[in-house]
């Protein structure tokens, strides 16, 4: 499995918690984030480290990378989640990089955007995976999900 979008872990730690012998790469900027609340800069990447351990999950690489000089994605994987930055551009080129790995099963998180996620999904189904997808599958929740299955 590979997550598009990791930031802290918590998406993660569901993932995995449902299936326990996945192999897990989590890539992401990992950047400092400033908490209002408490007034501390929060760290997703030690923050991610800390929960995984802390879990017992040891099939986890967590990949520090600008997706956008990326050409590809680290390696192959069954099952790839889309969930980084939900702009139009972002989220197209991120659909596009989750192809790389060939995956059987894409998962795109906060799909429900009508006036960016939603237009990049379309173009994506129309122009990338004509005739390619199998079925698609709408969640709803906050901010929606939707999962494509690719042909076999």
């Amino acid at each position: 499995m590979i997550e598009i979008g990791a930031f802290a872990g918590s998406s993660a730690d569901a993932y995995i918690s449902a299936t326990p012998t996945v192999e897990y790469t989590g890539i992401d900027l990992f950047g400092l984030f400033y908490c209002q609340e408490s007034g501390k800069e929060f760290d997703p990447y030690e923050t991610a480290k800390v929960l995984f351990t802390e879990r017992g999950f040891s099939k986890v690489t967590l990949l520090k990378q600008d997706l956008r000089r990326l050409d590809r994605l680290p390696h192959e994987a069954d099952f790839v989640v889309v969930d980084a930055a939900h702009d139009f551009e972002n989220e197209y080129a991120d659909l596009k990089l989750a192809l790389t790995a060939n995956p059987k099963f894409i998962f795109v998180d906060d799909a429900d955007d009508p006036t960016q996620a939603l237009p990049a999904i379309e173009k994506f189904l129309v122009e990338d995976l004509a005739g390619k997808v199998a079925y698609t599958v709408s969640l709803d929740y906050i901010g929606g999900g939707l999962v494509i299955k690719l042909k076999d």
